[in-house]
């Protein structure tokens, strides 16, 4: 896996949701204004419900878009729901002899996850192509470029974006996701994120007691254990709105089940569902320092290290 150059081209796959024709065009204007060749696979695709096509055409679409030497990194159109109906048409092995960066979150949490564990991919957990044309935020975009060409080797979020839970330094392979989906995968082929892990978790509009049994789920499957620093997002509960639904502040509930991890713990990231977005490698042992200026998340082996 190398990091992108200009003139590269990046293919744009659609596993969930689909997106408009006027959309994906917007995109491939996007990343051309950026120096960037985009591909689309699958456009004509006739839609299978909201999904970009029926199954068996999206994980089709997904495996051509690995299988084609000359796209150098495959970006998630955008999100919604429909990666899991794929899993099952996908041969991982074949992902695995091309390995090339894969961008998405979300529903893309599913594809992540598996590429990471059954194909032995470095994938990034980062905007999707729809974000870059309904967020405005140019700081996401250009975070973005610097991270997949090798410009930045780290992310840094500043003092006020943030709240330190436990500062501190630590070392572990970073993983996770969005919360909702990473508990729909639990069971079958699904695997630990291992030890020592920085678990990065992220979701958007959930209810505390919600929030609150997953995670009591994620603790009684192991899935907590090892884990040596956790980034949450700013989660935005519902109840922020309304009446709270477990009458237990987000504070104390991040801190009964995160007060165990000796390293540091940081929540109201930007990362996931929020205006600015990081761009972040997971599958790879990064360093996360926390203190009450600034977060640092160091990933500096990201294009040296060697994969299976």
């Amino acid at each position: 896996m190398h990091p992108l150059q200009q003139g590269d081209t990046i293919g744009i796959v659609s596993p969930a949701f689909g997106m408009s024709g006027d959309d994906l065009e917007a995109v491939e204007a996007f990343l051309k204004e950026r120096g960037f060749r985009s591909k689309i696979f699958g456009r004509d695709d006739p839609a299978y419900g909201r999904l970009a096509g029926d199954d068996a055409s999206r994980a089709h679409n997904l495996h051509a878009a690995f299988d084609d030497d000359g796209v150098a990194a495959i970006l998630c159109a955008r999100g919604g729901y429909g990666s899991v109906r794929i899993l099952d048409h996908l041969d991982f092995k074949r992902i695995a002899a091309r390995p090339k960066p894969f961008i998405g979150y979300s529903d893309a949490t599913t594809l992540i996850k598996h590429l990471i564990d059954h194909a032995g991919l470095v994938c990034f957990h980062g905007p999707m192509g729809i974000d870059f044309l309904t967020k405005g935020d140019a700081d996401t975009a250009d975070a973005f470029f610097d991270v997949i060409t090798g410009a930045a080797t780290s992310v840094a979020v500043e003092q006020g974006e943030f709240v330190a839970v436990k500062c501190g330094t630590a070392r572990g392979v970073l993983g996770g996701g969005n919360i909702t989906v990473l508990e729909s995968l639990i069971g079958a082929d699904f695997r630990p994120f291992g030890a020592p892990a920085i678990l990065l978790l992220e979701d958007v509009g959930e209810f505390a007691y919600r929030l609150d049994r997953t995670l009591w789920h994620f603790k009684r499957e192991g899935l907590l254990d090892g884990v040596a620093g956790v980034v949450l997002s700013d989660l935005k509960l519902q109840d922020d709105c309304e009446p709270n639904s477990l009458g237990l502040p987000l504070p104390d509930i991040i801190e009964d089940h995160f007060g165990h991890v000796e390293g540091p713990v940081v929540t109201g990231m930007p990362c996931g569902h929020t205006e600015r977005q990081l761009t972040v490698p997971f599958g790879l042992e990064v360093e996360l320092t926390v203190s009450e200026e600034r977060v640092n998340l160091d990933f500096g082996n990201l294009w040296s290290v060697s994969r299976p």
